[in-house]
Protein backbone atom coordinates (compact mmCIF):
# COMPACT_ATOMS: atom_id res chain seq x y z
CA UNK A 1 0.00 0.00 0.00
CA UNK A 2 1.33 3.48 -0.83
CA UNK A 3 1.22 5.47 2.12
CA UNK A 4 0.95 9.27 2.86
CA UNK A 5 4.70 9.99 4.39
CA UNK A 6 3.42 12.46 6.79
CA UNK A 7 0.74 13.11 9.62
CA UNK A 8 -2.30 15.39 9.50
CA UNK A 9 -1.81 18.43 12.43
CA UNK A 10 -2.02 21.52 10.58
CA UNK A 11 -3.73 22.91 7.28
CA UNK A 12 -1.01 22.42 5.36
CA UNK A 13 -0.35 19.05 5.81
CA UNK A 14 -4.13 18.59 4.66
CA UNK A 15 -2.88 20.43 0.98
CA UNK A 16 -0.31 17.94 0.81
CA UNK A 17 -2.36 15.16 1.77
CA UNK A 18 -5.12 16.38 -0.99
CA UNK A 19 -2.29 16.65 -3.15
CA UNK A 20 -0.95 13.27 -2.45
CA UNK A 21 -4.79 11.97 -3.13
CA UNK A 22 -4.72 13.67 -6.46
CA UNK A 23 -1.30 13.85 -7.90
CA UNK A 24 0.12 10.35 -6.52
CA UNK A 25 -3.00 7.85 -6.08
CA UNK A 26 -5.20 9.50 -9.22
CA UNK A 27 -7.99 9.64 -6.98
CA UNK A 28 -11.08 12.20 -8.14
CA UNK A 29 -12.28 12.28 -4.70
CA UNK A 30 -14.62 14.16 -1.85
CA UNK A 31 -13.92 14.63 1.32
CA UNK A 32 -17.26 13.61 2.32
CA UNK A 33 -16.85 9.88 0.54
CA UNK A 34 -15.72 6.98 2.65
CA UNK A 35 -12.43 5.14 1.06
CA UNK A 36 -14.87 1.92 0.69
CA UNK A 37 -16.79 3.56 -2.30
CA UNK A 38 -14.42 4.45 -4.17
CA UNK A 39 -14.62 1.89 -7.41
CA UNK A 40 -12.03 1.73 -10.26
CA UNK A 41 -13.97 2.65 -13.31
CA UNK A 42 -11.45 0.60 -15.49
CA UNK A 43 -12.22 -2.58 -13.65
CA UNK A 44 -14.46 -2.08 -11.71
CA UNK A 45 -13.33 -3.29 -8.21
CA UNK A 46 -12.75 -1.55 -5.26
CA UNK A 47 -9.66 1.32 -5.34
CA UNK A 48 -8.67 0.23 -1.73
CA UNK A 49 -8.63 -2.85 0.74
CA UNK A 50 -9.73 -3.02 3.81
CA UNK A 51 -6.49 -1.97 5.61
CA UNK A 52 -6.26 0.93 2.93
CA UNK A 53 -9.66 2.21 3.66
CA UNK A 54 -9.52 2.54 7.65
CA UNK A 55 -6.15 3.78 6.95
CA UNK A 56 -7.27 6.81 4.54
CA UNK A 57 -10.65 7.44 6.64
CA UNK A 58 -8.66 8.71 9.53
CA UNK A 59 -6.25 10.45 8.14
CA UNK A 60 -9.53 12.10 6.20
CA UNK A 61 -11.02 12.70 9.59
CA UNK A 62 -7.90 14.16 10.92
CA UNK A 63 -8.37 16.71 8.27
CA UNK A 64 -11.43 17.34 9.10
CA UNK A 65 -10.51 17.98 12.73
CA UNK A 66 -7.35 20.23 12.00
CA UNK A 67 -9.82 21.91 9.48
CA UNK A 68 -12.44 23.34 11.89
CA UNK A 69 -10.09 23.87 14.42
CA UNK A 70 -8.35 26.41 11.89
CA UNK A 71 -11.42 27.57 10.95
CA UNK A 72 -10.76 26.58 7.46
CA UNK A 73 -13.11 25.13 4.40
CA UNK A 74 -11.93 21.59 3.83
CA UNK A 75 -13.76 21.69 0.35
CA UNK A 76 -12.19 24.71 -0.74
CA UNK A 77 -8.64 23.21 -0.43
CA UNK A 78 -9.90 19.95 -1.89
CA UNK A 79 -11.09 22.14 -4.82
CA UNK A 80 -7.88 24.07 -4.82
CA UNK A 81 -5.92 21.38 -5.02
CA UNK A 82 -8.12 19.44 -7.99
CA UNK A 83 -8.09 22.80 -9.50
CA UNK A 84 -11.56 22.51 -10.48
CA UNK A 85 -14.52 25.29 -9.86
CA UNK A 86 -17.80 23.67 -9.16
CA UNK A 87 -20.88 23.91 -11.01
CA UNK A 88 -23.20 26.29 -9.24
CA UNK A 89 -26.88 26.14 -9.21
CA UNK A 90 -27.58 28.77 -11.84
CA UNK A 91 -25.31 26.80 -14.37
CA UNK A 92 -26.82 23.09 -13.30
CA UNK A 93 -30.79 24.62 -14.04
CA UNK A 94 -29.43 25.63 -17.32
CA UNK A 95 -27.49 22.72 -18.21
CA UNK A 96 -31.03 20.76 -17.01
CA UNK A 97 -33.38 22.62 -18.96
CA UNK A 98 -31.18 22.50 -21.93
CA UNK A 99 -30.74 18.64 -21.68
CA UNK A 100 -33.95 18.31 -19.89
CA UNK A 101 -32.92 16.34 -17.06
CA UNK A 102 -33.10 17.63 -13.17
CA UNK A 103 -30.87 19.41 -10.68
CA UNK A 104 -29.19 17.59 -7.37
CA UNK A 105 -26.83 19.19 -4.59
CA UNK A 106 -25.00 16.64 -3.54
CA UNK A 107 -23.47 18.56 -0.21
CA UNK A 108 -20.82 20.78 -0.33
CA UNK A 109 -22.52 23.03 -2.79
CA UNK A 110 -21.59 20.54 -5.26
CA UNK A 111 -24.30 20.25 -8.04
CA UNK A 112 -25.20 17.50 -10.39
CA UNK A 113 -27.49 16.91 -13.61
CA UNK A 114 -29.15 13.99 -14.07
CA UNK A 115 -31.25 12.31 -16.13
CA UNK A 116 -33.11 9.20 -16.20
CA UNK A 117 -32.99 7.39 -19.35
CA UNK A 118 -35.84 5.01 -20.92
CA UNK A 119 -34.09 2.06 -20.58
CA UNK A 120 -33.84 3.16 -16.51
CA UNK A 121 -30.10 3.92 -16.97
CA UNK A 122 -28.91 7.08 -14.62
CA UNK A 123 -26.97 9.44 -16.72
CA UNK A 124 -25.24 12.23 -14.13
CA UNK A 125 -23.28 14.82 -15.15
CA UNK A 126 -20.50 17.13 -13.09
CA UNK A 127 -18.19 19.60 -13.93
CA UNK A 128 -15.43 16.80 -14.10
CA UNK A 129 -16.79 13.93 -15.12
CA UNK A 130 -20.16 11.74 -16.65
CA UNK A 131 -21.24 8.67 -14.85
CA UNK A 132 -23.53 6.00 -16.54
CA UNK A 133 -25.36 3.94 -13.43
CA UNK A 134 -27.85 0.97 -14.51
CA UNK A 135 -30.38 2.29 -12.02
CA UNK A 136 -30.85 5.17 -9.27
CA UNK A 137 -29.35 1.94 -6.26
CA UNK A 138 -26.01 1.94 -8.12
CA UNK A 139 -25.88 5.80 -8.29
CA UNK A 140 -26.14 5.40 -4.53
CA UNK A 141 -23.83 3.34 -4.07
CA UNK A 142 -21.65 5.17 -6.24
CA UNK A 143 -21.21 2.34 -8.55
CA UNK A 144 -21.14 3.94 -12.33
CA UNK A 145 -21.04 1.27 -15.67
CA UNK A 146 -19.46 4.21 -17.37
CA UNK A 147 -17.40 7.38 -16.67
CA UNK A 148 -16.21 9.75 -18.77
CA UNK A 149 -13.61 12.36 -16.90
CA UNK A 150 -13.66 16.02 -18.41
CA UNK A 151 -10.55 17.38 -17.24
Amino acid sequence: MSEFNGKIETTDDVVKYFAYLVNELHLNFNPDTDFSEYVSCEIGENTFNDKEVNYHNNLMNNCFSVCEKAGVDIYDIGLKIMKVKPMNEEQAEKISDILGGYTWQSGANIWLVLFERNDGKLVVLSDEVICEYENKEAFDESQPTTSILLH
